[in-house]
């Protein structure tokens, strides 16, 4: 009986690894792309290979059962090689997660009902899945034994917002993957490993190195220990030895080959470097699409002399989203820092807010466009009615407006609480897209979320530390779930509300604190830990009662 070699992903490395492992077996050519699959099918049979092709898209489970079927018309499957995938740069967090996650796990699962005795496989997977810091064993089990239409449900994974971090996660599901399977693969008497290449200079490397992270690959690169990227025909001949029997006495495993970059990201000379660039921050989507950072810089009650000064330093640290309104009179600073920061406009994103005195249609547009000026800009990114008093409504059709125009990207609300929120969000045409409120693990605003949700609306926490209340810098609980991670009180506050999918706006003005709460990307709190800061609501919806007509007073006679 002839002997079969499937390829998913006809590209390069999957190209290099079947030309050292199926001379005399025919080749199944699998990829997304029929005319990728033509194309090097063409090559390999050039070459004097035996090949069909077949399109298949990885996440989908139908096409891989139609695919184990087509390779065992041809024989028995001996060589499994998968190569697939997609990159941060080229798909979605939802595309990462469906194609990389849950299509190699079905892939290795379906496959190892049918490999034959003595066959072999080999995952790519990425040095990227090894970036991510030690999981808890939970998750690890869990990214392991789940069934694989289950993953994409896991709590953990739900959170994911970033493209870059639903790669990482997808690269580690691949290699826990893989050693799960590897018990059941080894009852057909087969073995199944993974590889996680570095930079290979393939088609798929060469979009990230002209994507957005394209310096901070080529710096990786050029710092570390080989001095150079990596060729698929390296990775072939790793493959080779794995699939081969000589190496049969490997399973279950991944190795790495990426010229040492991994073990100089933890412990050498790329440490501070890929420490800043895959400690990437994490955004929200809004509901009109704009992507928002998790994590900003807020700069309410910063003096005017000194906002400048600070939203630098905050920049420097890595902040690109920075929070200002007109009543806190600093929107000139932030203007001159945007201006003199030496940083993209479009990479940084800008928020203020309409104010009480400036409320109405007529003045709520002028002060917008007095706003632009100010800031230095000709859009912002996020335009929010700051209070829910005077003319809101004529308020909400300035915005309305300016959006529609093109110079605010994103409108929203501030303070809004539930009521008051429902009744306006059902008589605009625009819905709001972001509520800012006061959020923190003592005030969680949990009630509100089933009125924010149903209108896609997101939050954002300002006092997200709290203003240190209740003895918020050194209370045990939070103190206590840090201890592992090595994180302070404030940095696991930080992270709970992200991991939530609620934007932070914390505000310090000493440039190493700010780099203390950003510091929050390179961790993930269990679901046991979000529990028990769950149970520390102590006033949902906040210290202050927006209906007090004494608050609404001082308001009005503080700010104008």
């Amino acid at each position: 009986m002839k002997q079969v070699a499937v390829l998913i992903g006809a590209g390069s490395i999957g190209q290099a690894i079947v030309r050292r492992v199926a001379a005399g077996k025919h080749v199944v050519l699998a990829d997304y792309s029929e005319q990728n699959a033509a194309t090097a099918a063409k090559t390999l049979e050039d070459a004097g290979f035996e090949c069909s092709t077949l399109r298949v898209d990885l996440g989908s489970k139908d096409d891989i059962l139609t695919l184990v079927k087509e390779a065992q018309k041809y024989g028995e499957v001996t060589s499994l090689i998968n190569a697939a995938g997609v990159s941060p740069s080229q798909a979605s967090v939802e595309e990462i997660l469906r194609v990389d996650m849950v299509g190699t796990a079905i892939l290795l699962e379906e496959f190892g009902k049918v490999m034959a005795e003595g066959g072999s496989g080999i995952i790519i997977a990425s040095q990227s899945g090894h970036r991510l810091p030690a999981l808890p064993q939970e998750q690890n089990d869990a990214l392991a034994m789940s069934k694989p239409e289950e993953l994409t449900k896991l709590d953990f994974v739900q959170t994911i917002t970033d493209t870059l971090k639903a790669y990482q996660y997808s690269k580690r599901c691949n290699v826990l993957r893989v050693a799960y399977e590897a018990d059941r693969w080894a009852k057909r008497g087969a073995t199944i490993n993974s590889i996680s290449p570095g930079i290979i200079i393939t088609p798929l490397a060469n979009d990230e190195l002209h994507g957005p992270r394209a310096k901070g690959y080529l710096d990786m690169i050029a710092a570390s220990p080989a001095h150079r990227a990596g060729t698929p025909d390296e990775v072939g001949d790793l493959a080779e030895f794995l699939m081969s029997s000589r190496g049969r006495f490997i399973s279950g495993t991944d190795i790495l080959i990426d010229g040492g970059t991994t073990a100089s990201y933890w412990y050498g000379s790329l440490h501070a470097l890929t420490k800043k660039l895959y400690s990437i921050m994490e955004t929200v989507k809004l509901s009109n699409g704009v992507e928002m950072p998790a994590l900003g810089y807020g700069v309410f009650q910063v003096a005017p002399k000194e906002a400048k000064r600070c939203v630098l330093d905050a920049i420097s640290a890595g902040y690109r989203l920075i929070d200002t309104a007109q009543a806190y009179f600093n929107e000139e600073g932030v203007g001159d820092a945007v201006a003199e920061c030496g940083i993209d406009r479009k990479d940084l994103f800008i928020t203020t807010k309409v104010w009480i005195s400036n409320a109405g249609e007529e003045k709520a547009y002028k002060s917008i466009l007095d706003s632009l000026k100010k800031l230095r800009t000709d859009y912002i990114d996020l335009l929010l009615i700051h209070q829910a008093y005077g003319d809101y409504y004529g308020t909400w059709r300035a915005m309305e407006r300016a959006y529609k125009e093109g110079c605010v990207r994103a409108i929203g609300v501030s303070n809004f609480q539930a009521g008051k929120f429902l009744d306006f969000a059902l008589h605009v045409d625009v819905k709001p897209m972001v509520n800012q409120l006061e959020t923190n693990v003592y005030a969680q605003q949990t009630g509100i979320q089933q009125w924010l949700n149903q209108f896609g609306t997101k939050t954002m926490a300002w006092a997200p530390l709290a203003e240190g209340r209740n003895g918020f810098f050194t209370d045990p609980t939070l103190t206590a779930i840090g201890k592992p991670y090595g994180k302070s009180p404030a940095q696991v506050a930080l992270r709970w509300m992200i991991q939530r999918g609620i934007v932070v706006i914390p505000k310090s003005t000493h440039i190493e604190r700010m780099k203390q709460n950003i510091d929050v990307f390179d961790f993930r709190l269990s679901d046991d830990d979000m529990k028990k800061i769950a149970v520390m609501n102590q006033h949902d919806t906040g210290n202050i009662n927006f209906d007090d007509p004494n608050f609404i007073k001082y308001l009005i006679e503080t700010y104008g």
